[in-house]
């Protein structure tokens, strides 16, 4: 029986590969400092993927990071394999996947990320941008963020924290949770 449920499991095609914890950072310094912009809500902040660099909208939202089809080839990334992605609607789609060697922001890098090949002129039809830095590489650093400066802070260590530390969980799909009791 066990047997059973075991192969069934494995033939209905409910497995799914995440690549969303792939890669890894090699930090240059205990902190970077860099600049950004606004892009109506969005942080716009320079990158550099494999050596070349671009403009990416911070999103968390964003499982992966993500470059656009002119981006990719000025980087030299080739794209060997595909892999579905649930878009804000919930609509599947697949993408195109490439694994990059680095991705740099400051003096922080991260090494052997997986990228998607996206359309950045679907979302953002007006404004010339690269792509995203997604969850997969956020999630693996510290990030501070001044609005009224326009600066963010990298760091692989945390940092010192004058407000409350709220309990969150972060589901393989990038969902979070949280409980707030009001009094």
């Amino acid at each position: 029986m066990v047997l059973f449920v075991l192969v069934l499991g494995t033939l209905s095609g409910c497995r799914s590969v995440s690549y969303f914890k792939a890669g890894n950072l090699v930090s240059q310094a205990d902190m970077s400092e860099i600049p950004f912009s606004r892009l109506k809500e969005l942080i716009v902040l320079e990158a550099k993927i494999n050596g070349i660099k671009g403009r990416f909208i911070l999103d968390n939202g964003f499982s992966m990071s993500a470059v656009n089809a002119g981006f990719a080839e000025r980087a030299g990334m080739i794209f060997t394999s595909y892999s579905s992605a649930t878009d804000a609607n919930n609509k599947r789609t697949r993408l195109e996947r490439a694994q990059t060697p680095s991705i740099q922001i400051g003096d922080q890098v991260f090494k052997d990320t997986w990228v998607y090949k996206i359309d950045t002129k679907l979302f953002l039809p007006c404004d010339s941008l690269d792509g995203i830095i997604g969850a997969g590489i956020i999630n693996k650093v510290n990030w501070k963020i001044d609005f009224t400066q326009q600066l963010l802070w990298l760091s692989p260590k945390p940092f010192p924290s004058r407000g409350l530390k709220v309990p969150i969980s972060i589901a393989p799909n990038n969902t979070s949770t949280m409980i707030l009791n009001v009094h």
